[in-house]
């Protein structure tokens, strides 16, 4: 790309195929959050059945739909109330970037943190890959020192 082009002057129109893969995607932002109501369901229609989930960079992924589940349940309890405020989105081919900024409130356990009653807001990158109308891989990151030092849950750390 000519760095003397702006941004605006560089964007590609999506294909049908990554618009319904941002549809997917937006779907689980909204129903299949972990705060909704029938999330599981929601995932179960949405989620291959051997979706992997790389939390954080994590060499080894959280394997398989029911483990993912799981996983959600005990992350989205230490934040009950957490929503994400979608800031972008970019599509190119089967994968989906979402960058957001999650807001909750640390009123139960998390990563073996007890509730602490702080509220946080985090900035939010996920990575999805969707194949055949499903997604099959996310890779999240978020700031963990912020979210562990903001809830007490490192010692000596200051909460910013």
């Amino acid at each position: 790309m000519n760095p003397s082009t702006t941004a605006t002057q560089s964007v590609v129109p999506r294909t049908a195929q990554e618009t319904a893969n941002v549809a997917l995607v937006a779907r689980f932002h909204t129903d299949g959050w972990g705060t909704s109501t029938n999330w599981h369901s929601v995932w179960r229609e949405i989620m291959a059945p051997d979706l992997q989930h790389y939390f954080h960079g994590a060499e080894q992924p959280v394997d398989g739909l029911e483990a993912n589940i799981l996983f959600n349940e005990r992350i989205f309890a230490g934040f009950p109330d957490i929503v994400p405020t979608i800031e972008r989105v970019v599509a190119e081919g089967d994968q989906v970037v979402v960058l957001a900024r999650l807001a909750g409130t640390h009123t139960g356990e998390f990563l073996g943190a007890p509730a602490s009653g702080r509220r946080l807001t985090v900035p939010d990158v996920t990575v999805f890959t969707v194949l055949n109308s499903k997604i099959v891989e996310y890779r999240y990151m978020t700031d963990l020192l912020k979210v562990m030092s903001t809830i007490g849950a490192i010692a000596g750390a200051p909460a910013y």
